[in-house]
């Protein structure tokens, strides 16, 4: 495990390094997407082809996975925290013994604020992760109540930005709308069957050249197949 504050604070950080292995950036519009699920997904089915990947995230879960366990500080000042990062995966970069292919990162947090009450703080940490490595396929999870065209928006920025390879998952799980301005996050339920393909239908409809998937489809294997 490690921290932002406890690492930089040993560190002399002064410019980003090459990542010369390739990542996989799975962000999603808030907690309880689905994040952590399509990234053990992904590792396992790597390993089903006998590759390795070496894996971050912020969920405690990954302990039991052998995963690398980040744990963030939003104090952090932006342009430390994209240093930071940088230098963190380079070290594991330099110190893989085990020929991992790639990297699947899991960042904390959401893209961006869900409302003016619960502003997702680690949405910073997203834009963190797009300045400190190259990514070369992006997963964004996300839910029935996810504003499609504020995530097109999205989107096309990302592309302007040069991030062209982007797979959308929609959750199996989303939030109770009355619950969205708790300061501590909207209560997560199951979410009707309904709703998941009127989300499905209208991604489709909005977003035409993005390959889609349920969840259940993104962790059995149709996701890993498509990258």
């Amino acid at each position: 495990s490690e921290s932002f504050r406890g690492y930089y604070a040993k560190s002399n950080i002064v410019r980003n390094s090459d990542i010369k292995t390739p990542v996989i950036l799975i962000v999603g519009v808030g907690m309880e997407t689905g994040k952590f699920c399509i990234q053990l997904s992904l590792k396992n089915e790597m390993l089903k082809l006998g590759l390795n990947s070496q894996c971050i995230t912020y969920n405690p879960l990954g302990y039991i996975f052998n995963m690398n366990v980040l744990k963030y500080d939003p104090n952090i000042p932006f342009p430390d925290m994209v240093f930071f990062i940088n230098q963190y995966i380079k070290q594991l970069e330099l110190n893989d013994v085990n020929n991992s292919q790639c990297f699947i990162i899991n960042v904390g947090g959401g893209i961006s604020g869900i409302n003016k009450l619960h502003h997702n703080h680690f949405g910073v940490t997203y834009k963190a992760y797009l300045n400190a490595t190259t990514i070369d396929f992006m997963v964004i999870c996300i839910n029935t109540i996810t504003n499609i065209n504020r995530l097109k928006y999205e989107i096309d920025t990302l592309k302007l930005l040069g991030f062209k390879n982007i797979a959308l998952v929609i959750s199996k799980y989303t939030y109770e709308s009355t619950s969205l301005g708790i300061v501590d996050g909207p209560f997560v339920y199951l979410a009707d069957y309904e709703d998941v393909e009127n989300t499905l239908n209208r991604c489709k409809q909005i977003l035409t050249d993005i390959p889609i998937f349920l969840q259940e489809e993104a962790e059995n294997s149709e996701l890993f197949k498509y990258i």
